[in-house]
Order: C-alpha cells, then structure tokens, then sequence
C-alpha cells in the first residue's frame, strides 16, 4: 500500500463535547463556522468551544474559525465582512487560525460563467487584503484559493507579504465540490502543487471541505484538511469506513423506499463481512500486544457492532471520529481495510 506523511485532520464543528473528548486524546483540531446554512451566527457554539478548551487545559485542542461563505452561499446569503473580523478580533487569542471572508461564484451544484468567475476571484483578494488591514493578528488569517479562480490569483497568494515582509506561511484551497465532478480536483491539486513549489515550497496548505481521502493519501504535500462532521454523519444513519459510508441506521433499512433501503448494509452481502470485521477489529484497540493496541484509544467506550448497528446516532458517532483519528496517523488497523478495500 501506498505510505503517506501525516495530514492533519480538523473535524468541522459544532461537535459535542463526548466527540471533542475522544479526538484530543492526542491533539482535536477543530474547524467550525461562524455562520450555520440558514445564515445564523454561531457565536454560542464557538463560545462553548472555547471555555472547553480553557476547562481542559491538558487537552490539545487546536481551532481554525471559518467565516461561513460556503454555509450562507448554498443558501443564497452573504457574510458581512466587518461584522466577522470584529467578532474575530474579540476572540483573537482564543483560536489558532480563522479563514478569510471568500466569494464563490454563481450558484450550488451550476457551473459558473467566467464573467462571475472573475468577479468573484478580484472580490475574494481585495477582502483578504481588507481583512488583513484590520485584523489584530493578520498572521492567523488564511487566504483562500478556489478551483475555478484563475491561477494569477495562487500566484497574488503565494508571493503576498506579510507586515514583516515574510511570506504567508498556511493558505486554503477550495477543491470541486460540485456532484460528479470530484475525480476533476486530480488534475487540478497537481497545478496548485506545481505553483506552490515554484513560488513558495514551504507554505503549508489546508483544503477547505475535502475528505476524498484517496487523494489525500496521494497528495501528501496537503498539510490540513477538514472533514464532515461525525456527529451529521452519524445523524444522517451512516458510518465512514474505508469501504465507504453505509448506513447501518434502522431507519434507513425501514425507509419505505426500495431504493434507499437497498442501501442499508444489511441489504449488502458482499460488502457486509467487510464492513463487519471493521467494525470489530476496533476492539483490539483495548487489547494489550495486539497490532491494533493504542493505550490512548483504549480509554474510549469503542461501540461494538451490535452497538452500531440499528442503535442511536452515538455509536456511529465515535466510530467515524476514531476513523479519521486513525487515518491521520496511518494506524494499522486503517491501513489493513484500505487495502482490503483496494485504494
């Protein structure tokens, strides 16, 4: 199988604190918007995030404040630019990075013209240099590349200089994410790449919203990325396993839809031994001289099958975060079922 550096993992918030406790056995890296999809500030949740991290100074909690562009533009709202880096400003040295107020063209799921393209790319630079002006700690905030800006403004990026006259050291990067066409950020991760290492070889990179973890695994110059929330997930019915999500909620296999309940994974034979053994094989995380034993994670109140399957949201919850967890520091136990899933 193929090795790859760390890429660290930040899991999008808001997240419970059962969750916030079972991914900073080592270090939580948290991303969460100020801004939810009907257009609300989410101060609360930040707020909350924050005294947690104060309460539990033991814990490595890391956390990157997003300022809900992508939220408000499935929905057809906007983010006042002001009132987001004044509530940043106020939390300033609470957080470890927060991401620019971006424009995305055109509307969800419908490419773009090029006229919008445009327009969008100029007002997405001129807000981060705005921002820049009036932030109390400028070096925390993060610029935004998106895939269909033109690569003159990767460039603007790459070659901007910070107030000391250094170059910025941590960008984002917003892959495809339009329905069907994900197998089109290949291409494209290797043209950012390529400019990266011709104009600034030592910047780290983000990318914003994507967990294609087979392209993950195969970029490893991708220093972050920030992952769908376990807790919506879990919610939604399903569990992330290297053989894909699949739902395992009674709900989804009592759907009175044919076609969705053909997608529990009781209703998938040849999958479902696989899936299974995943799910099982997290055991011996608890069990001391086994390959898969982590004295950290054996703290955790790891769900057995039984448990997942049709049960509440929680099991699936902890499973999907400990997924990721494990993931990122190419545990054993992921690396056996990558391989029998045939990345």
């Amino acid at each position: 199988m193929q090795k790859f550096n760390k890429t660290t993992i930040y899991f999008v918030g808001p997240i419970s604190n059962d969750v916030i406790d079972i991914v900073s056995t080592r270090e939580a890296n948290i991303l969460i918007s100020q801004m939810d999809n009907k257009g609300k500030r989410r101060i609360k949740p930040i707020e909350n995030l924050i005294a947690y991290k104060k309460a539990n100074p033991t814990h490595k909690i890391k956390i990157i404040i997003d300022s809900g562009a992508f939220s408000v533009y499935k929905s057809g709202g906007k983010v006042n630019t002001d009132e987001y880096i004044n509530f940043i400003n106020g939390i300033i040295g609470d957080i470890d990075y927060y991401v620019q107020n971006d424009k995305i063209p055109g509307t969800i799921n419908k490419k773009p013209s090029q006229y919008l393209c445009k327009q969008a790319e100029k007002w997405t630079w001129n807000d981060f240099l705005y921002m820049e002006s009036k932030s109390k700690d400028p070096y925390k905030l993060l610029p935004v590349y998106h895939y269909r800006d033109n690569i003159r403004l990767l460039e603007k990026i790459l070659t901007h200089r910070r107030p000391d006259g250094t170059l910025i050291d941590y960008i984002c990067i917003a892959p495809l994410k339009e329905k069907g066409k994900h197998r089109l950020n290949c291409p494209w991760l290797k043209r950012v790449h390529k400019k990266i290492l011709e104009l600034n070889p030592n910047v780290k990179v983000h990318a914003l919203g994507f967990m294609q973890l087979k392209l993950i695994i195969e970029n490893t110059w991708l220093t972050s990325a920030d992952a769908t929330s376990c807790d919506l997930s879990a919610g939604y019915g399903s569990l992330m396993t290297p053989y894909g999500q699949v739902k395992t909620s009674a709900k989804a296999l009592e759907n009175k839809d044919p076609k969705k309940s053909r997608e529990h994974i009781l209703n998938k034979p040849k999958k479902l031994p696989f899936v299974k053994e995943y799910v099982d094989d997290f055991q011996f995380l608890k069990v001391k001289g086994h390959p898969f034993y982590d004295s950290e994670f054996a703290k955790c109140n790891i769900p057995t099958w039984e448990e997942v399957l049709l049960k509440d949201s929680r099991g699936r919850t902890i499973l999907n975060c400990l997924y990721l967890k494990l993931f990122e520091q190419n545990h054993p136990l992921i690396q056996k079922h990558i391989k029998l899933a045939s990345w």
